[in-house]
């Protein structure tokens, strides 16, 4: 209804007040930083700011104006950051001028002389992608920043030079490099998930040459166990198990090639760009290497319904790998946008669909790696892998709210417009597709590693975040599987930037990447808390001490008592689990009576990942149960830990297996006893005081059993609950 001249009239005088009073519009203010996402097609947490009537009935949280009180005002409470979530989400604070334009506008009655203008929409009212989305930080164009001129003498690496400029700026001593024993352990550990021996800590305290830390650095890059760790992390990325998930939960006993590839990839330094090509697309690229089509077991290796298999399942799965690919490559929620436009992010449902498209046609298979097609296929020469199920495309189609059974008109495969207008996606066209393939997954690889054109440069911030994160224990971004709006913002935007760029003119070589790290001042720091420091905002003023992950405890347990089996590759294991854990399931789904030896103490990697029995000492210290992507474990801290470590069976069977050797080195001297547990389990001697404690610890436990020698053993379980044990410093 169109209001009377008067009253449009003493609206828009109250606005030229309110104007002349702060200097600001306040409908241009909430126009330019409000309506973006709150408008009335992207109403979020329920609110339309356009209109007065609609901004009066507010959303999820009530009126948004309390038109004369501004006090009383959500908008006001939300923009002065009085009441969370702080507005507006994500992005700068309003300037004191905006904010006091709005506080008199309320006062005045907040009056509307105009409708405000929402975000261009298309004639569909879809989601339209503009330049303006394309200038958030995660899609923009490199920083062309060069390193600082700072951190003279006190730089080990270009990258420093930004660190060091933000702690000069700030007024911050960084803290001292860590001792020799220190920093082997640490880099062993965030290198290798496994604790250093005691020749290689002989070897680099021997070694006196000014470059020794980097010769050590270099000596663990080529270790085949250096790819046996790398691989853990982009397992958690890839949600890689050795099951289907769900109710049946059946076993994949062709799974494990595909993290073998990724195992065999880390350690040969496959460039990135092409690890991420093959696992969209290795049979399309390389079509007459079949070793290389285990890459595509990243498509596969999410859940799936094992029981029935309806366009609903397989609309079920494309969204599975399109989320997945989102999530690993490119730290976006594309997933979000499967039912609707996404709510935060410039991603369109269209563009969820084009995606999806480059997969209508795929199929899941077990396939033999053979390359020569007259030799017979084996058993172990075979392989869960994803291709095509011929090369006439599968038709594709822009579903209505995500359901198959309301499609609403037929697509073509396509690409997200915030990293690619449309008008430029035509040079990623599919080839002339095979008599076996559409070639479709091919153009996607491309697209996912372009610098120029596509998403290569958010595919190398990305994964220079994940590293960092990997070494420093949280990542520059603290949001390593979202970059968009949700997402925090990097702490440091111009090294972030810097690395990214680094990494793509080393040729996005994954071994180069993490020894700039490691060989930096920042990773080299000791992690003590100096007197009158304040909390660290993102300055990395200070190591920050890493609890070992699910694995590498296992691992580290193992290597410390000598059971460690090094074996690379081949199938999972089953290690003995109790029978109770297995009778949560309704059936059983893992083997009962297993004997724990050698074949079963392999590295946690190959032990068997089944969704719906989880190994339990691995899930207690929070390895991830494989249903999405993880970019980073929640950590916890439990009692059911601490529990575990003193009642689990393999733990205590360690101990054991430890006592008998530290007896063997050390015969029955309590003293010499003591000594050898703590040299084995933490490279160290002990203090006079631990040494008489320990001691004290023996003689008291030999009373209390009726076998002394188990005595010896409570002392090695202690010793495995320890936070030095625990925790990388």
């Amino acid at each position: 209804m169109v209001k009377p001249l008067a009253v449009r009239g003493l609206a828009a005088s109250l606005l030229v007040a309110s104007s002349a009073l702060t200097g600001q519009d306040p409908l241009t203010v909430v126009e330019q930083r409000c309506v973006s996402c709150h408008n009335a097609t992207r109403r979020r947490a329920g609110l339309d700011l356009t209109t007065r009537d609609a901004a009066l009935r507010g959303g999820k949280s009530g009126p948004a104006l309390r038109p004369g009180d501004p006090e009383a005002s959500l908008v006001l409470a939300l923009v002065e950051h009085r009441q969370a979530p702080h507005m507006p989400h994500r992005q700068a604070a309003l300037a004191a001028a905006e904010v006091d334009s709005l506080r008199a506008w309320i006062a005045d009655g907040a009056p509307y002389a105009r409708v405000i203008d929402a975000p261009a929409r298309g004639a569909s009212d879809e989601l339209q992608v503009t330049d303006a989305d394309r200038s958030f930080w995660a899609f923009a164009a490199f920083e062309a920043a060069s390193p600082p001129a700072a951190g003279e003498g006190r730089a080990h690496t270009e990258a420093d030079r930004f660190w060091l400029a933000r702690l000069d700026a700030a007024g911050v001593q960084p803290n001292p490099s860590a001792d020799k024993p220190t920093l082997l352990r640490r880099l062993c550990f965030t290198l290798l998930g496994l604790p250093p021996t005691r020749a290689q800590l002989d070897e680099f305290l021997a070694d006196d040459r000014p470059d020794a830390y980097e010769r050590a650095v270099d000596t663990l890059l080529a270790s085949p166990h250096f790819g046996e760790r790398q691989a853990r992390h982009w397992l958690d990325v890839a949600r890689y198990a050795d099951s289907g998930g769900y109710e049946f939960d059946h076993e994949r006993p062709h799974a494990y090639p595909y993290r073998d590839f990724v195992i065999e990839a880390m350690n040969d330094d496959m460039p990135f760009d092409e690890f991420v090509r093959l696992q969209v697309a290795a049979d399309e690229l390389r079509p007459d290497e079949p070793r290389t089509w285990r890459a595509t077991g990243f498509l596969c290796a999410g859940p799936t319904v094992g029981n029935q298999e309806n366009e609903h399942t397989r609309y079920d799965e494309y969204d599975d790998v399109v989320s997945t690919i989102g999530s690993a490559f490119l730290s976006l929620t594309v997933g979000c946008a499967r039912c609707h436009d996404h709510k935060y992010d410039p991603i369109p449902t269209r563009d969820y669909y084009r995606l999806v498209a480059a997969f209508t046609t795929t199929e899941r298979a077990d396939r033999p790696l053979r390359t020569a097609p007259e030799t017979p296929a084996h058993d172990d020469d075979l392989a869960l892998v994803m291709t095509d199920r011929g090369a006439t495309p599968s038709p594709s189609y822009l579903l209505r709210r995500g359901n198959p059974d309301d499609k609403v008109e037929p697509l073509a495969p396509g690409f997200l417009q915030v990293l690619t207008p449309i008008a430029e996606q035509a040079r990623y066209a599919a080839p002339t597709p095979r008599s076996d393939t559409t070639g479709r997954r091919a153009a996607l690889a491309r697209w996912l590693t372009d610098v120029e054109h596509g998403a290569g440069r958010l595919l190398a911030r990305v994964i220079v975040n994940r590293i960092w994160q990997q070494h420093m224990g949280r990542g520059l971004v603290a949001t390593p599987n979202d970059f968009g709006m949700q997402g925090e913002r990097p702490t440091d935007p111009a090294l972030l930037d810097w690395l990214a760029r680094d990494f793509i003119a080393g040729g996005f070589r994954l071994k180069r990447l993490h020894r700039s790290i490691v060989t930096s001042a920042f990773y080299r720091q000791t992690s003590s808390v100096r007197q009158g420091s304040t909390i660290d905002d993102g300055l990395w003023a200070r190591r920050f001490p890493v609890r070992l992950d699910a694995e590498s405890l296992r691992d580290a347990i193992l290597a410390t008592t000598g059971s460690l089996n090094p074996k690379l590759y081949g199938p999972s294991v089953k290690p003995w689990m109790h029978p109770d854990a297995i009778a949560t399931g309704s059936t059983n789904k893992w083997p009962l009576g297993v004997h724990d030896g050698p074949r079963t103490w392999r590295r946690s990697l190959y032990v068997f990942m089944r969704r719906s029995v989880r190994f339990p000492l691995l899930e207690v210290f929070d390895a991830p149960d494989a249903t999405t992507s993880c970019g980073r474990r929640t950590p916890t801290t439990t009692p059911l830990q601490a529990l575990a470590l003193m009642n689990d069976a393999f733990v205590r069977d360690q101990a054991e297996i430890l006592a008998t050797r530290v007896r063997t080195a050390a015969g029955e001297d309590d003293g010499e006893q003591v000594a050898r547990a703590f040299e084995m389990a933490l490279r160290r001697a002990p203090s006079a005081d631990e040494n008489e404690r320990a001691c004290r610890f023996l003689l008291a436990q030999r009373a209390r059993h009726a076998h002394p020698d188990l005595a010896l053993v409570d002392l090695c379980q202690i010793l495995f609950n320890l936070n030095e044990f625990l925790y990388v410093d």
